[in-house]
């Protein structure tokens, strides 16, 4: 973990989608948000569902944090210990981008998933991670669940976060 990440401030815009399949999702709402990281820890501020201000966006359907650091961090914890596997290299946006295969146990698996009836489950994952080779910075990271009791609410789940710089200042 990199315990010296600078505070940072971010505008987050989540689509929330909903269905049996990947095929068969459609686009529920957008979740917008602003992020700050500071000491450590993600502060979700002003956070909206389809533009009107959402004041318990947690009971509004799926839910997610940590997208903008905590996740990220814990996945490349060796506490989390994911194995990796280098899959080649792949060419976006005129950058070479590292690929990597990752896998998480359930046994050390920290992705907590919650329904909307308060139960809650922690599967083992596997997902892809993306580095641009020449800054080394993680561009996208993709989970997806490996199995889920066949009580629980949701069949699969999946977590997609594509990072990307932007300019701070106007100048």
């Amino acid at each position: 973990c990199n315990q010296t990440l600078a505070y940072f401030l971010v505008q987050q815009h989540t689509t929330r989608y909903a269905g049996a399949r990947p095929s068969s999702w459609r686009a529920d709402d957008i979740v917008t948000a602003e992020v700050a990281y500071v000491n450590g820890a993600e502060e979700y501020r002003e956070i909206r569902i389809n533009g009107r201000p959402a004041t318990e966006p947690q009971k509004t359907g799926s839910w997610s944090t940590g997208e903008f650091a905590t996740t990220l961090q814990d996945v490349l914890s060796p506490f989390t210990g994911a194995a990796f596997t280098r899959k080649g290299d792949q060419v976006h946006a005129n950058r070479t981008l590292a690929v990597y295969e990752l896998v998480v146990p359930q046994s050390r698996s920290h992705w907590n998933i919650i329904a909307a009836n308060g139960d809650e489950f922690q599967p083992a994952y596997k997902g892809t991670i993306w580095i641009d080779k020449e800054t080394s910075h993680v561009i996208r990271i993709e989970k997806h669940s490996a199995s889920m009791p066949d009580d629980f609410a949701f069949k699969n789940a999946t977590w997609i976060v594509e990072y990307d710089a932007v300019r701070v200042d106007s100048s």
